[in-house]
């Protein structure tokens, strides 16, 4: 213990500390934070309330003026180069701590 932390301060001997482990979060880590699907395959999964997500989401980023949709003839080559692909993705909100 005194090679990792060092001279204690004090007298009084402190039993030493465990190392934290958490592998076991790793499958429950794994299933409910990176579990996401790109709008088609998550319309299928989630069916009516995905496609409620995913306007609801299109028309906030609408109102706030965030996005403006364009035609795809109405742009020039450079700017077909330049424009960003809009990446949304769609999950199940979990309640509760994990």
């Amino acid at each position: 213990m005194k090679q990792q932390y060092g001279d204690q301060p004090h007298a009084i001997p402190l039993r030493p500390r465990k190392s934290a482990d958490y592998s076991h979060l790793h499958a429950t880590l794994e299933h409910t934070v990176l579990t996401q699907h790109l709008i088609k395959k998550g319309l299928k999964v989630f069916g009516d309330k995905g496609a409620e997500a995913v306007v609801t989401e299109m028309t906030q980023l609408h109102d706030r003026s965030v996005i403006e949709p364009k035609m795809l003839h109405m742009l020039t080559k450079e700017g077909k180069q330049k424009s960003l692909n809009y990446l949304m993705f769609l999950k199940q909100k979990q309640c509760g701590r994990i």
